[in-house]
């Protein structure tokens, strides 16, 4: 099957198609939702989950942000925006220490990559292909390479902007 224009068709997954335009990238996919205890250190016990539709996109005008939409058909979309380094740098090891965590699940020899989210109304914990993962990243980094976003955005006119528009 030959991926439309501008699309990129992922090595991993047959469905997984990776859009790549001028200035985002996005990404539909699924995550599995896991039940029982789960943690970034620990392999799953008990609980088999439940699938959640995913679309993650990477915009050039937001270039530190990764945007991540979870449907579960159930209720509500909810998004979550973290930085796509931290999402990047997850791939290989654990990283992030607050509300986002990513890690290679262990036992998995690095093909699964586990994600706890963490709210005030609780926790999810979810388990993703490494290879769709970062298929995505290296779609975004072909927009803005990781370390290369300072050179897209004027964070002083931001900066500028913002105290402007506070009437600081």
């Amino acid at each position: 099957m030959t991926a439309p224009l501008g699309v990129e068709q992922s090595p991993v997954r047959e469905e997984l198609y990776v859009r790549r335009e001028e200035s985002s990238v996005t990404a539909h996919t699924t995550f599995t939702l896991r039940d029982g205890v789960h943690r970034l250190t620990h392999r799953r016990r008990g609980g088999m989950g439940s699938l959640l539709r995913v679309r993650m996109q990477y915009l050039a005008s937001d270039p530190y942000a990764v945007h991540v939409r979870f449907s579960s058909g159930n209720a509500a979309d909810v998004e979550w925006v973290f930085a796509r380094r931290l999402l990047a740098e997850g791939l290989h090891q654990q990283s992030g220490q607050g509300d986002v965590r990513i890690a290679p699940l262990p036992g998995s020899k690095g093909a699964v990559i586990a994600i706890e989210l963490s709210a005030p109304g609780g926790r999810a914990f979810c388990e993703a292909s490494a290879g769709e993962l970062a298929a995505f990243i290296d779609a975004s980094e072909r927009l803005v390479p990781i370390g290369g976003e300072p050179q897209v955005i004027d964070l002083d006119a931001e900066l500028a902007a913002l105290l402007t528009a506070g009437g600081a």
